[in-house]
Formats: structure tokens, C-alpha cells, sequence
């Protein structure tokens, strides 16, 4: 029986870490952006990089359990391209997801951003705590 256990803990672990080596979170920012404009919006900017190590299948983005739809989009980090019609597909590189948010209430609150993907068919997860960056300012 003990044996069982600790077969099991290994399979588990394996099943566990086995997955973050094929991809991981970089870094989770988000900016308080100022517009300098009478009539522009102000916003929080998102920026979410990757590293892929293996082919996987992008599922969503999500923010405390809200799928980011709206303003999300994807910039491969090796050509410099981006659009907001993102693959489905990702191989193997560093990538940048970015979205806004107009809603500024929540700016100071803890966040925490989860990429949803598949390898080989099977679903995974990885949440990060998102970090609250300065803005630069000129002086």
C-alpha cells in the first residue's frame, strides 16, 4: 500500500510539472495609462509573455474568471507580428498576449490571469498574479 502512494505522488507530480515545461508565464503587468487627450479614455493595459516549448492549442485568457474577448491580441515576440486574430495554433517561441480594460476600479486590486491550452488533446491551466507596473513619466 505504501508503494501505492508514492507510485501515485510521482504520477501526479509528473502529470503536474510535465505540463509547465512545455509552456510557462513569463511575466503577468498591467499599466494605469493616463490619456493626455481632453476627450481620450483612460485604460489599464495588460501584458502577458509566454514561453513555448512544445505546439500547444491556445483555449482563452481569462481575468478572475472572466474570458478576455474584447481588445485581446497576440504579438510573436521572434517576428514582431501581431493581430488580433489569434491562432489557434502556437508553436514554438515567446509570445505577448495584450488587452485593455476601461473599468479603472479595480486598478490597485489583486488580479490573477489564467492561460487555458491544450497539449496532445488534454486541457491545462496556469494562473500568475498579475503585477501592478509604474507608469514612466518624462521629467
Amino acid at each position: 500500500m505504501k508503494h501505492l502512494k508514492l507510485f501515485s505522488l510521482l504520477i501526479s507530480m509528473f502529470l503536474f510539472f510535465g505540463c509547465s515545461e512545455y509552456i510557462s508565464i513569463i511575466e503577468a503587468n498591467k499599466t494605469l495609462n493616463i490619456s493626455g487627450l481632453s476627450k481620450g479614455k483612460n485604460h489599464l493595459a495588460y501584458y502577458i509573455t509566454i514561453k513555448v516549448k512544445k505546439d500547444i492549442t491556445f483555449k482563452s485568457i481569462t481575468l478572475n474568471g472572466t474570458e478576455i474577448k474584447e481588445s485581446l491580441y497576440l504579438k510573436d515576440l521572434s517576428t514582431g507580428l501581431s493581430s488580433t486574430k489569434i491562432n489557434e495554433i502556437l508553436s514554438k517561441g515567446n509570445y505577448l498576449f495584450g488587452f485593455r480594460k476601461f473599468d479603472l476600479t479595480d486598478s490597485n486590486k489583486k488580479e490573477t490571469i489564467m492561460l487555458s491550452y491544450k497539449i496532445d488533446g488534454k486541457l491545462f491551466n496556469q494562473k500568475k498574479e498579475v503585477v501592478l507596473k509604474k507608469p514612466k513619466t518624462n521629467k
